[in-house]
């Protein structure tokens, strides 16, 4: 950064404290300090980064193109979500078979919302899933 833009910065940040109240300044200085560092780190690795990922993934695009590499990319953060999603409901049915109400009446409701069952079928494929083996 120039001198310039470190001058403009400390300007702005006392410009910020300047419209908090006096008693609020030091949370908001508080806050304000992650953010910067945060700013800083992303004004000078991003662009490090992003020619790293550029350079990884060049022999892709041209060896399939944009679209093949969309494709790909599409798969991957599908599989990662889907992986995810997949954990969290092993975890809520374990919570289901263990006996927590909670965990039986989020999945109810989420079945009545999500899949639009009514209130005793979302209640009998809870209760199918609280009744199985582990």
């Amino acid at each position: 950064m120039t001198t310039l833009e470190v001058v403009a910065v400390l300007q702005l940040v006392i410009i910020l404290l300047l419209l908090e109240p006096q008693e609020q300044r030091k949370r908001v200085l508080a806050w304000m300090a992650p953010f910067g560092l945060v700013c800083a780190a992303i004004y000078y690795l991003l662009p490090g980064v992003i020619g790293l990922l550029y350079e990884a993934v060049k022999p892709i695009k041209d060896k399939y193109g944009w679209s093949g590499l969309c494709f790909l990319t599409v798969v991957i953060v599908y599989a990662v979500a889907l992986g995810f999603a997949f954990r969290i409901g092993s975890k809520e049915n374990r919570a289901i078979r263990a006996g927590s109400k909670e965990a039986f009446d989020k999945r109810v409701n989420d079945l009545m919302r999500g899949q639009r069952y009514s209130l005793e079928k979302a209640t009998v494929a809870v209760e199918r899933i609280r009744d199985e083996k582990k």
